[in-house]
């Protein structure tokens, strides 16, 4: 599975900017594309401190969102790929 290999890495933030717009997080990325960040990607990023790993960050929602366990790890996998995908993100660990 995917989370197992992932939930031990620490996805460290690469942007270049960041904008807090009320719920909403506005986050500009090494390509300087805008990308706008509805409520829990925004609590999900902001959570991607560069020493969280993955299932800390996954540790962190549980405690703040009911919210069923394994579809939560399903989520991080594509939030995760999808901040990758967008630069805004990379794994280390």
């Amino acid at each position: 599975m995917i989370y197992h290999w992932l939930k031990n890495k620490r996805p460290v933030p690469t942007i270049t900017k960041k904008r807090n717009n009320d719920e909403m997080l506005i986050v500009c990325g090494a390509t300087l594309e805008m990308y706008y960040l509805n409520p829990m990607a925004k609590t999900i990023f902001e959570a991607m401190d560069g020493i969280k790993t993955v299932d800390d960050v996954k540790n962190l929602i549980l405690s703040q969102f009911e919210v069923s366990e394994r579809e939560l790890e399903l989520d991080l996998v594509d939030i995760v790929r999808d901040f990758q995908w967008k630069r805004l993100v990379k794994l280390e660990g």
